[in-house]
Formats: C-alpha cells, sequence, structure tokens
C-alpha cells in the first residue's frame, strides 16, 4: 500500500439516513463492536432503504446478487452507541449499481467505518444480469453522488 490513507467522510457526503441501536452482544471481548458486526448493520441500512423505495420485497427472490464488497475501519464503535447510517450512490451502470455507506456514532460528523456493495441486478430464472429496472434506476438516481 502507498499514499496516505484516505480520511472518513462527513454526513453530508451522504443522501439517506437510517438509525441503528447497537446491542450488548454486538461488543467483542475488547469492548468494542467486533468488525464483522459492522457488515450487519451497512446490510441493514441497505436492506432499509431498498425496502422502503419499493426495489426489494423480502417474499420474493432478491434481484440483484453482490458482486464485490469492502470496509474501511477509522474508529471505534460500542454498546450502548446509537448508529446512523448514511448512504449514497456513487456509480450507477447499467446492470450494477454501487452502493457506499458511511456508520456515524452518536453525533460524530465524520464516519466510524464506512463501506460498499457492488450490486448486479440480475434474472431469478437465469441467474445472469440484466439491466436495472427503471423504477430502481429512479431511486438509485435521487442518492447518486459524485466522487470527490
Amino acid at each position: 500500500m502507498s499514499g496516505k490513507r484516505r480520511e472518513p467522510g462527513r454526513r453530508s457526503d451522504y443522501r439517506y439516513f437510517t438509525s441503528i441501536t447497537t446491542r450488548w452482544n454486538d461488543n467483542d471481548q475488547m469492548m468494542h463492536v467486533n468488525n464483522a458486526v459492522y457488515y450487519m448493520y451497512f446490510d441493514t441500512a441497505q436492506t432499509t432503504f431498498y425496502i422502503q423505495r419499493g426495489l426489494l420485497d423480502m417474499r420474493t427472490t432478491s434481484p440483484y446478487v453482490v458482486a464485490e464488497s469492502g470496509c474501511r475501519h477509522f474508529s471505534e464503535v460500542s454498546y450502548p452507541d446509537l448508529l446512523t447510517v448514511g448512504v449514497r450512490v456513487a456509480t450507477l451502470g447499467t446492470s450494477s449499481v454501487r452502493v457506499e455507506m458511511g456508520l456515524f456514532r452518536n453525533e460524530a460528523d465524520l464516519a466510524s467505518a464506512e463501506c460498499y456493495f457492488i450490486h448486479v441486478f440480475i434474472d431469478p430464472q437465469s441467474r445472469r444480469p440484466i439491466a436495472i429496472p427503471p423504477h430502481a434506476r429512479a431511486e438509485f438516481a435521487e442518492i447518486l453522488v459524485k466522487e470527490a
């Protein structure tokens, strides 16, 4: 790795927000939230966005698969922190979307962690990529940001 480490994002970098309460069992033996739990927070935030915007019906097959993900940690969170997850779309392709999220502890303006998922929309029968449906494209466009 070379170069300077990227600074954490700010709340104002994100377009959609949802809150998540930490739980006592989210802490590990080091008394902070285990890094694997961060992915559960991020998955909950993006799934909440998808459901609220009519992009996912939990009673049917998922319209997408995760092709790639990553997470960068900047500072610890622990129980009993109240977390806010900010969501934005960084890239909106033909069949894929890059959803980025920032995890904010209590009232902090700087993210404690940032994550991304690349979702590829698929045909439920063939499991092959398809164009992002128009409704989904419009919803993603509402939270689309240009990378700095």
